[in-house]
């Protein structure tokens, strides 16, 4: 009953879902959801069905940033995330201590140094200097971990990049915590 009722959510999601982007050099197929209806509005606080987490996330962050003036592209965000790769960041040590304790017992962070925990590494890395005000602070690892689960790297970091400038992160890990 189960299966049934969460099929049955994922197709009235994919219902709602419109191709924005076929996938090129073997990615997957990009959609736009009309974020003006109701419908979308009381499907999402019921809660997104996973198979359509990725999409419909990626899909509300890209629609936020194409109407915010000055959002920087998803490739401009990307060419930045590997140039980034070439510096070092003074929380680099920080990272290296937490990445490991970061939902460990999930298959993709379980292994040192390889998978999940470098992927994770390497977003934080970049997360901490992309934003030197606040660099890296200790809740920013599950958030990241989590992104992981349904995206790549780049756009893990991209997905955070726009989390931080359109929704609100800069407040949430400012020193002291202000934004709780």
């Amino acid at each position: 009953a189960l299966k049934r009722k969460e099929w049955e959510r994922s197709e009235k999601w994919r219902k709602m879902a419109k191709v924005s982007k076929s996938g090129e050099q073997g990615r997957g197929t990009e959609f736009e959801f009309d974020l003006e209806n109701p419908k979308l509005i009381e499907r999402t606080w019921k809660g997104i069905p996973d198979r359509w987490r990725a999409a419909a996330w990626w899909s509300f962050l890209s629609t936020a940033a194409k109407q915010t003036e000055g959002s920087a592209t998803a490739d401009d965000i990307i060419a930045h995330f590997h140039r980034l790769q070439f510096r070092s960041s003074p929380d680099d040590v920080q990272i290296d201590l937490d990445v490991p304790r970061t939902i460990s017992r999930h298959i993709m962070f379980q292994r040192r140094y390889r998978g999940g925990q470098r992927l994770l590494f390497r977003v934080l890395h970049a997360l901490s200097i992309y934003f030197p005000e606040t660099g890296y602070v200790q809740g920013m690892a599950s958030l990241a971990a989590t992104l992981l689960c349904y995206f790549d790297e780049e756009h893990c970091f991209v997905m955070l990049v726009r989390m931080w400038q359109l929704r609100g992160l800069d407040q949430l890990y400012r020193p002291g915590f202000e934004g709780l």
